[in-house]
């Protein structure tokens, strides 16, 4: 067997994804015969301590077989294959959040708590943002019980069951992207690029034909790198607020 092992019909493997997710995530044990070895939550977890390590591309089913000191093809009568795996993965990830209603405050409050909150996440653990902006995403128990939450923050509003919906996709959208652009910023430069980037541009009158660059670069040149989550967070929560004022008029 091998990572790909899945139906070549999509409907097919996503049925099986989702059966993992939602049915039986840990086989009970036979009434005869040996206890099982494995669990599903174990084998997720292994997978999640690889990811923190190597991220994604570190994941196979033999590389968690092997940490698990167990042959690979015990690992498929738990889990069909690695996109199974993947998404056993990230909805756990999405389980680790405090639901956003149980936070408290008012809606602002708990909309505000909840993005900090998502970034750290994403800060300790990057892979989940590759895993949640790439991979096909399949709704788990997890992720349902959070979308939920989500939208009984806004339940007290007046605003109607669409524009809830796009609220809540509004703010995930903001900080996913900014968590995403973070981590690239804070990527280190292959060694030597910085120095020739700031030899090039010093040798040449660029900001002459680019006054308002010149000018942020006078203020602070570590703008241009510096992703501001928070004041884009509070800009949106800004428009939500005065957009949930109108309707209610």
């Amino acid at each position: 067997m091998n990572d790909h092992d899945e139906p070549a019909d999509p409907h097919a493997a996503t049925t099986r994804i989702l059966r993992l997710l939602w049915d039986s995530p840990d086989r009970p044990p036979s009434k005869r015969g040996p206890k099982p070895k494995l669990e599903l939550d174990q084998i997720v977890r292994t997978a999640i301590d690889i990811a923190d390590t190597d991220g994604l591309a570190g994941i196979s089913m033999q590389r968690v077989a092997d940490q698990l000191d167990v042959a690979v093809g015990s690992l498929y009568t738990y889990v069909p294959g690695k996109p199974a795996l993947l998404a056993a993965m990230l909805d756990t990830a999405v389980g680790w959040s405090t639901l956003p209603h149980e936070l408290p405050g008012d809606w602002r409050q708990q909309f505000e708590a909840w993005a900090r909150e998502d970034w750290e996440d994403y800060r300790q653990h990057p892979w989940i943002i590759e895993l949640a902006t790439t991979a096909p995403i399949v709704p788990g128990p997890n992720m349902m019980n959070w979308m939920e939450s989500a939208l009984q923050v806004l339940a007290p509003t007046t605003l109607s069951a669409a524009d809830k919906m796009a609220v809540v996709n509004a703010v995930d959208v903001y900080v996913r992207g900014t968590a995403r652009e973070a981590h690239a910023a804070a990527r280190q430069p292959a060694p030597g690029t910085k120095e020739a980037r700031d030899e090039f541009v010093g040798s040449r009158p660029l900001f002459e034909r680019f006054p308002n660059i010149a000018n942020v670069m006078a203020v602070d040149p570590t703008l241009f790198t510096t992703v501001n989550s928070e004041f884009g967070l509070q800009r949106l929560l800004d428009g939500i607020e005065l957009f949930i004022a109108s309707q209610a008029k």
